[in-house]
Formats: structure tokens, C-alpha cells, sequence
């Protein structure tokens, strides 16, 4: 066999090689990049249904008592502790929401 042919062929390998490896990389890159942004739209819309959860701003609501409108939804924890505490006389049963300023609860 030629040295010039074989050698000729291990360059023209070593060429395929690092375009292969050039192009996955650049694969890579636009697909890290797709992902980064899809999970930068996730968490915006995680944090806004958290917002919406945690203030009444997003549902429009505001407190009857004050017209305050950062009222706070009362967790399902708190009413059954609650409950629990002081039975059947709890003022947060039927209650889904409470004012921060004038501590009214709805």
C-alpha cells in the first residue's frame, strides 16, 4: 500500500471527524439554548401562578372590610389547624381569604 494514500486518508478521517464533532456541538448549543428558554418561561409562569395564589391581585378580590387589594388566600394548613385547635367555633371555617391590613377574614 501507498504511505501517501494511507496517510492522504487519515487526514481526510481526522477532516470528517472534526466537522462530525463541530456540527454535534453545535447541535448541542441550539438545543441547551432551546432549553434554557423553555425553562426560563416555566419558571415565569410558576412564580406568576404562585403570585396569583399567594395575593388576590391576580383574581381581582379586595378586602370588603378596607378595600385592600394584597389580600392573602388562607392555606388549607392553617384552617385545619385551626379546626383542630378550637373545634367547630374557628373563625376560618367557610373563610377563604384574609386581609393583612385589617386582618378581616372572608
Amino acid at each position: 500500500m501507498d504511505v501517501g494514500f494511507t496517510l492522504g486518508f487519515i487526514v481526510v478521517c481526522l477532516l470528517v471527524a472534526f466537522f462530525a464533532l463541530a456540527f454535534v456541538r453545535n447541535q448541542d448549543e441550539q438545543a441547551k439554548a432551546k432549553g434554557d428558554a423553555y425553562y426560563k418561561a416555566y419558571k415565569e409562569q410558576i412564580n406568576e401562578n404562585l403570585k396569583k395564589q399567594e395575593y388576590g391581585k391576580g383574581y381581582g378580590i379586595k378586602c370588603p372590610n378596607c378595600g385592600q387589594v394584597n389580600v392573602k388566600k388562607i392555606s388549607t394548613t392553617s384552617r385545619a389547624v385551626s379546626v383542630g385547635l378550637t373545634g367547630l367555633a374557628s373563625d376560618k371555617i367557610g373563610k377563604t381569604y384574609k386581609c393583612p391590613k385589617c386582618n378581616y377574614i372572608w
